[in-house]
C-alpha cells in the first residue's frame, strides 16, 4: 500500500517536472520574441532619431532661406515667401510628428524591457522549483529502492524460493 502512494507520487512529481519545463519553454519563447521586438524598437529609434535631425536641419535651412527671399524680394516675393512659409509649416508640422513618434517608440521600449525583467524572473523562479522537484523525485525515489529492497529481504525470508522468484519478476516489471 505504502509502495502504490509513493509511486503515485512519484508520477506526480515527474508530470510536474514535465509540466515546469514546458512552460519554461514557453517563457523561453517569450523571451526571445520580447527581446527581438525590443531590438525591433531600437531600431526604430535611431532611425526616428536620424529623421528627427535631418528634419532639424532642413528647418535651419528653410528658415534662412525664407529670411534670404525676405531680404532680396520686397515687392513681387509675398508670393514665393507665403510659398516658402507654408513649407516651413510643413515641415515643423512633420518634425512634431516625429518627435511624437520617436516619444512613443520610446516608451514602447521601456515598456519592452520591463516585461523582459518580468519574464526573466518568472523563469528564475521556473528553474527553481524544477530544481526543488527535481530534489524531491530524487528522494522520493531512494525511499522507493530502499522500500522495495526491504520488502524483498521480507518476502526472501518469508516464503519458499520458488514464491520469491516469481516475486522478484514481479517487482522488476514494476520498478
Amino acid at each position: 500500500e505504502e509502495y502504490r502512494v509513493v509511486k503515485e507520487q512519484l508520477e506526480e512529481a515527474v508530470e510536474e517536472s514535465k509540466s515546469l519545463a514546458r512552460q519554461v519553454l514557453q517563457k523561453e519563447s517569450t523571451l526571445n520574441d520580447t527581446l527581438n521586438e525590443n531590438s525591433r524598437q531600437k531600431d526604430l529609434l535611431s532611425d526616428l532619431e536620424r529623421s528627427k535631425g535631418n528634419l532639424e536641419r532642413q528647418c535651419k535651412e528653410f528658415s534662412l532661406r525664407i529670411l534670404d527671399l525676405e531680404a532680396n524680394t520686397r515687392n513681387d516675393g509675398s508670393r514665393g515667401t507665403s510659398r516658402m512659409h507654408e513649407r516651413l509649416q510643413e515641415m515643423t508640422a512633420q518634425l512634431e510628428r516625429e518627435i511624437r513618434d520617436r516619444e512613443d517608440a520610446v516608451q514602447a521600449a521601456r515598456k519592452n524591457e520591463r516585461n523582459l525583467r518580468e519574464i526573466q524572473f518568472q523563469l528564475a523562479e521556473r528553474e527553481k522549483q524544477k530544481r526543488i522537484s527535481d530534489e524531491e523525485i530524487l528522494k522520493i525515489e531512494t525511499k522507493m529502492k530502499r522500500m522495495k529492497d526491504k520488502l524483498e529481504t521480507m518476502v526472501s525470508f518469508s516464503y519458499p524460493k520458488s514464491l520469491y522468484t516469481e516475486f522478484k519478476l514481479i517487482m522488476s516489471s514494476i520498478v
